[in-house]
């Protein structure tokens, strides 16, 4: 082999070289992860509040990038509060999307953080008036600690806190949620 072609070649290595997947960038064998849950939420309101007792919750993660400390993924997530009394009845439905970073390092629970964004829908039905649905821009955070019930079943117990813009206001919500997650690989 010629300098030359040595040349184009160690050039092409080095200008491609990092675009290749490696072990430390994709971790290896975890694939789409699909989750399912219950959630207790509470909303805020003027010093007060009210429970959603009944909630759901479904997401979907994908990892794209990990290191012997850290692993990243990217997160879908769509949630349901559901609430009535005495002739009224109201629903919280949020679709997320985002990033989770969770620590790589095995352990009986290991903790993740994660942080999303999306749209919130409220709707509100009674026997006489009432508002209707309205909708707005929603952000989450929360922290997740996970334990491995088999190679491709977890468990999470998450703690969320939501901030929801509706009609102009500004809504804090907090929940608890418990819920499998399954590895799709």
């Amino acid at each position: 082999m010629n300098a030359r072609r040595a040349g184009a070649v160690a050039l092409c290595m080095w200008l491609f070289g990092p675009m290749t997947s490696r072990d430390a960038h994709a971790q290896p064998g975890e694939g789409l992860l699909l989750g399912a849950g219950y959630q207790f939420l509470h909303e805020s309101v003027e010093r007060g509040g009210e429970s959603f007792p009944i909630g759901v919750y479904v997401d979907v993660e994908q990892p794209f990038a990990r290191d012997s400390r850290k692993t990243w993924g990217w997160m879908g997530q769509f949630e349901g509060g559901f609430r009535s009394d005495s002739g009224f009845s109201e629903q919280l439905y949020t679709f997320l999307g985002g990033l989770r970073l969770g620590s790589a390092r095995p352990g009986r629970w290991t903790p993740s953080g994660f942080g999303l964004i999306g749209l919130a829908t409220l709707n509100a039905s009674c026997e006489e008036f009432c508002a209707g649905s309205a909708s707005g821009v929603a952000v989450q955070g929360g922290f997740t600690m996970t334990t491995k019930m088999n190679p491709s079943t977890l468990l999470d117990l998450t703690f969320k806190a939501s901030k929801l813009r509706i009609h102009g206001d500004g809504v804090f919500n907090v929940a608890i949620a418990g819920g499998v997650r399954f590895n799709l690989r």
